[in-house]
């Protein structure tokens, strides 16, 4: 207790502390509670051998050939000679790639936009029609019988080895007993 008294005295003078009026009243107190701290600055730890080998190898790792950084750089050189309003759009497209939301569509009138879906039923029943009948759009034939032939070879070319030749369905026919 006297060691810890003179350490505090001694820190005192060494503070050169001004003594106050409230200080001087309890001066018996403050002596046992004053607490002294000091402050040292932040020093960092040195790296081991092994952290210091890690680091390198990380350096040599970013320096390897990255595919998905070449296909970015390589996108952003072909956007690099659009023009400017197909270049923002083809900034958007890519960043809807890579999961951004796409924009909204425009406000259209409800009425327009009925008369827009009922042209295109109309075209999609006249399209179904002349293929039932089986004409393209300009009226001509749709699959000629060249296409025919030339697909049902290549089927028989691209067939594979264990695929079956044919169906084997079996009729069996009860006989009635007399």
């Amino acid at each position: 207790m006297l060691l810890l008294n003179l350490i505090v005295e001694m820190a005192l003078n060494e503070l050169n502390l001004i003594p106050t009026k409230a200080a001087l009243a309890k001066k018996s107190q403050s002596l046992d509670q004053f607490k002294c701290t000091t402050f040292e600055s932040y020093k960092p730890k040195q790296k081991s051998l092994t952290d210091k080998k890690l680091e390198n190898i990380d350096k040599t790792l970013k320096n390897i050939f990255d595919i998905k950084r070449a296909k970015h750089e390589v996108i952003t050189f072909g956007t690099s000679g659009l023009e400017s309003k197909d270049k923002e759009v083809a900034k958007i497209a890519f960043a809807v790639k890579l999961g951004a939301k796409p924009a909204k569509n425009k406000y259209k009138n409800y009425k327009e936009l009925l008369a827009e879906k009922k042209v295109l039923q109309e075209k999609e029943r006249e399209s179904d029609a002349l293929s039932k009948v089986g004409k393209n759009a300009q009226g001509g034939a749709s699959v000629t019988y060249k296409q025919i032939k030339n697909a049902n070879r290549k089927r028989k070319l691209n067939a594979p080895i264990n695929q079956h030749y044919g169906v084997v369905n079996p009729k069996i026919v009860k006989r009635k007993k007399k």
